[in-house]
């Protein structure tokens, strides 16, 4: 019998976003030999928020004091994800547990250039300690304030649909999924449809996490502003899109971007999704929702479109759930061995 070790993974299971989903593949496919364990650290209001703070704590300490657990694996942002998860680090420490740090958020090297920049730097540098980035660009963006031998580690996630049979008729249907967000670019998204129309293409929008106003605001365009929606609805809008776009000015390592490349879904994105698409033809380093729109027609033509999906499904194999299994296997039996 195989002498399973158990890791726990702490951060906002619960909440809405891309970092909750990444914990959930996590706890669903750990590597061979391991076991998952979770301690929630985020609720959806702020006495909650304090609450699960406090009980997250009090929750790590008895599972190591008990021998539940052999490692944590600590998911965190910027800003008070940082200094909520401090705590947790610190516990870590004390009773020398092996702790990956894995970094989620876009926005960490404009958080440590301010006064958590020597926090940051000195918390992540300790002992029995592995960081985790999503991206080879984020690597390079924070290596004054993260050790040297931090590791790239991507999201992933399985195909969720066969889009083998999808068909362009009824016009470009254009699909961004983000929180609402003024980051995430729902407004250059409207745009972009406007370019379109103004180009006399027959296109349609579909974005959530965005309020419904574009009736009133956007009459003459076909525009559909959806809420947060069910993991059903989400798989249902990717089979019926021809591209995803991510106008966003931060995103990496997109989880809607990298669920729509695994399904075959071409995505549009603009630069800082470049590492995560992986070929040129779906960046559009620009500002002007023209280019974009452009772009956008260039690949709906049928060939075009056809090759696209090819080079999406080639793009995608590096966000399968067996490449991030291997990968935190040796990055856990690495972090293991120096307590040894």
């Amino acid at each position: 019998l195989v002498n399973m070790r158990k890791v726990v993974h702490l951060g906002p299971l619960g909440s809405q976003g891309g970092m909750s989903a990444v914990m959930k593949n996590m706890l669903e496919n750990p590597p061979h030999g391991w076991e998952t364990d979770v301690i929630e650290t985020h609720g959806p209001s702020p006495v909650r928020k304090i609450s699960r703070w406090i009980s997250s704590k009090s929750d790590l300490r008895r599972m190591i004091r008990s021998g539940e657990v052999d490692l944590a694996h600590i998911h965190v942002t910027h800003s008070f994800s940082w200094w909520r998860k401090l705590g947790l680090l610190r516990i870590c420490e004390k009773f020398r547990l092996p702790t990956v740090v894995h970094i989620h958020s876009g926005k960490f090297e404009k958080f440590c250039s301010g006064i958590a920049g020597s926090s940051v730097k000195k918390e992540l540098s300790k002992n029995n300690r592995k960081i985790l980035v999503l991206e080879e660009r984020w690597k390079t963006a924070l290596r004054g304030f993260i050790p040297a031998d931090a590791e790239v580690l991507p999201n992933f996630s399985r195909q969720r649909i066969d889009r083998s049979e999808h068909n362009l008729e009824g016009g470009i249907k254009l699909l961004l999924l983000a929180r609402d967000s003024p980051t995430k670019g729902h407004n250059f998204a409207i745009s972009i449809l406007e370019s379109l129309h103004e180009a006399g293409v027959d296109a349609s929008l579909t974005m959530t996490g965005a309020k419904d106003l574009s009736s009133l605001i956007y009459p003459r365009l076909s525009i559909n502003c959806l809420g947060w929606i069910s993991e059903e609805e989400k798989v249902r809008l990717m089979m019926e899109a021809d591209f995803l776009i991510s106008p966003s000015d931060f995103e990496g390592s997109s989880m809607s971007v990298i669920e729509s490349l695994l399904c075959g879904l071409p995505c549009i994105v603009s630069k800082t999704s470049s590492e995560t698409v992986g070929s040129g033809i779906f960046v559009v380093d620009s500002p002007n929702p023209k280019d974009w729109a452009s772009r956008i027609i260039d690949l709906h033509v049928g060939d075009q479109y056809g090759e696209s999906v090819r080079i999406t499904l080639e793009n995608s194999k590096r966000f399968s759930v067996e490449m991030n299994q291997n990968k935190l296997s040796d990055i856990y039996g690495e972090l293991m061995s120096r307590q040894q």
